[in-house]
């Protein structure tokens, strides 16, 4: 959306993920740490969990995106919720940011910063702003998310249901229409 508009968009991101941004036509930057751990990739539990704590907390993300901002500087940069690394660097380093919101609220609250059992461990006060990002991009619909009849940060934006394609009738035997909501990609493709 925001290209078509007519702004400048570059993803940073990790290089299996090429050609699916540069598909859309987005221009792509990697990571200079290669991971091949993929959170759809189907393994055990323990195996999937090892690589995905690694993938959030390895610190040499944010140092990518501080050099990124440096060589090109940027007026936003839209963080994912779980790269906690990342959020931190770009906080330390005071670039402007939004964070995107794959779940509901209070999963990237508890992990972000907000009034969370988490972020109190962490020492965080529960009267910070959310994360104290400039905008929150919740990939949901206000009606479907647990915490969205609450008074809610200002800075939250529910931006609906994202697609991936076109999305099509499924036909059933039955008739009976059915209806699958994925808030996760984990162990699936697409």
């Amino acid at each position: 959306e925001l290209q078509r508009r007519g702004e400048v968009v570059r993803m940073l991101g990790h290089e299996q993920l090429r050609s699916t941004i540069e598909r859309a036509g987005l221009r792509f930057e990697p990571y200079s740490h290669p991971y091949t751990y993929s959170t759809t990739t189907p393994e055990p539990w323990l195996s999937w969990m090892r690589g995905f704590r690694a993938i959030i907390s390895d610190r040499s993300l944010g140092v990518d995106l501080l050099r990124s901002v440096q060589r090109e500087p940027t007026d936003l940069v839209v963080i994912d919720c779980v790269l906690r690394s990342v959020l931190q660097a770009a906080k330390q380093s005071q670039i402007r940011r939004g964070v995107l919101v794959h779940s509901f609220y209070y999963t990237a609250a508890l992990g972000m910063g907000s009034n969370g059992p988490i972020a109190r461990l962490r020492g965080r006060s529960s009267t910070q702003r959310w994360g104290d990002v400039e905008v929150g991009l919740l990939a949901t619909l206000r009606s479907l998310d647990p915490d969205g009849h609450t008074t809610l940060p200002d800075c939250t934006r529910f931006t609906g249901p994202v697609w991936q394609g076109t999305p099509r009738p499924a036909g059933q035997p039955d008739g009976e229409p059915r209806i699958l909501v994925g808030l996760s990609s984990g162990f699936f493709p697409g």
